[in-house]
């Protein structure tokens, strides 16, 4: 069988590499290959890597965007627009409240908003409303995690006083990718692909191309463990994890699963110390340890189904 052309390393340009931009560079890739890669992963930066975003506003006042506020040389709209602007790192998953007083005259910008520790606000200098003597600005702000683009009407809220924004929750910013030819040995017909990545500081270049790496990687194990004597084979119409929910549940450690101490004690024995060294076991290898059963199987393979998991799963 031919030997398949794999790329041996990725190489990462130091002398460019910001917390804001990198550039990748894998070679040398079979033909074909680099745009399969660099299309692929261009699209899951862009639209699957989860990040804060402002969703909804209330403005004291106010009852709809386009109208004015008194004292305040911006309109609603082009306040929600500045609003729009901020950028967010938000380390809680729940949905964040948080607020803004100022009375002018004053410039009010991003680090006017008041929050708690969880919440870091990378762009504070940014511009939200001018204020004259007269002018004053309350305003309560809804923060979320999400991906991608959310449009203002998905972003809507019970509270008919709040304005629904336009959200863009991807930290990656801009993803650029060429195909090159490269050589291996006196062989021309390979490929070098080199990926650029912009991302709005709320996560690394390198960070985010590794966690579109493992979302891609978490779907194409789906397809991989479909062949085999102990095929993971879902049956159709099962609910299958969101890939980030798979990788949190795959750490799950053993000790917190709802099974008898008995299979724990086993399981155990075998080493088994997350969810994820126990799905990659078919139900043969767990048939060939002494002591455990069929029962102890029936046991495991039902604690897995409640998980949407199975046996035999390529992770």
């Amino acid at each position: 069988m031919q030997e398949f052309q794999m790329p041996t390393l990725i190489e990462c340009n130091i002398e460019t590499l910001t917390d804001r931009y990198g550039e990748f560079v894998a070679q040398p890739l079979e033909r074909g290959w680099g745009i399969t890669l660099g299309n692929t992963l261009r699209r899951i930066l862009l639209s699957s890597i989860e990040g804060a975003a402002l969703t909804a506003v209330r403005i004291e006042g106010v009852l709809h965007e386009f109208t004015s506020i008194p004292g305040v040389i911006e309109d609603v709209t082009d306040i929600v627009l500045n609003l729009k602007a901020i950028q967010f790192i938000q380390h809680s998953d729940d949905p964040k409240t948080l607020r803004l007083s100022v009375k002018g005259p004053a410039t009010v910008t991003a680090k006017d908003i008041q929050h708690d520790g969880t919440i870091r606000i990378l762009n504070p200098d940014a511009p939200i409303a001018t204020l004259n003597e007269e002018g004053s600005l309350t305003m309560e702000l809804l923060l979320s995690k999400g991906r991608g683009y959310v449009p203002a009407e998905a972003n809507g809220v019970a509270d008919p006083n709040f304005i629904a924004i336009d959200s863009i929750h991807s930290p990656v910013r801009k993803v650029n990718y060429e195909v090159t030819e490269t050589r291996v040995g006196e062989a021309t017909d390979y490929e070098r692909l080199k990926l650029e990545v912009w991302t709005n500081g709320a996560i690394t270049p390198q960070d985010a191309v590794a966690k579109a790496s493992r979302l891609l990687t978490a779907h194409m194990e789906l397809f991989a463990a479909l062949t085999g004597p102990d095929a993971a084979v879902i049956p159709q119409g099962t609910k299958l994890p969101d890939p980030n929910e798979l990788e949190r549940l795959l750490s799950r450690p053993i000790a917190e699963l709802n099974l008898s101490r008995d299979v724990a004690k086993k399981l155990g024995a075998m080493n088994f110390q997350t969810l994820r060294d126990l799905v990659k076991k078919t139900e043969g290898d767990l048939r060939s340890v002494k002591g455990f059963g069929e029962k102890s199987l029936k046991e495991v393979s039902a604690v897995l189904e409640e998980m949407n998991l199975t046996l035999g799963m390529n992770v």
